[in-house]
């Protein structure tokens, strides 16, 4: 996660523009990561669950997406990216993200994300 960079206003007389504040491009440039559980195929103990994921914020360049589940997972895919596992979580590394994306994961029944972060990648 980024770190904060307080807005500095200044006033310029000779200038009869408005105001403009911003705090900078961040790293993460604010965007985030939402996921909806949209179905669940049980093996048994394990099995796959896919999840809609939705991303909000300035998109176009590569990301780097971590998502930690709830329970230890095996494998997982989706969003055209290459994906690491660190169980519980999962590294996807998308190049071009969109808007909106499936990703599949495999692991213990009844997994759910626990906590996201996204990071923009140069």
């Amino acid at each position: 996660m980024s770190t904060y960079q307080k807005p500095v206003a200044t006033l310029i007389d000779t200038t009869a523009e408005g105001i403009y504040m911003a705090s900078g491009d961040a790293d993460s440039s604010g965007i985030s990561a939402s996921f909806t559980k949209k179905n669940e195929q049980s093996w048994g103990e394990t099995g796959q669950t896919d999840f809609d994921v939705t991303l909000k914020g300035k998109l176009g360049k590569p990301i780097k997406l971590t998502v930690a589940f709830d329970k230890e997972i095996t494998n997982a895919w989706g969003g055209g990216a290459n994906c690491e596992i660190s169980s519980p979580k999962a590294i996807f590394n998308i190049h071009s993200p969109s808007e909106k994306f499936e990703i599949s994961v495999q692991g213990k029944i009844g997994l759910s994300v626990k906590d996201s972060s996204v990071e923009v990648r140069s």
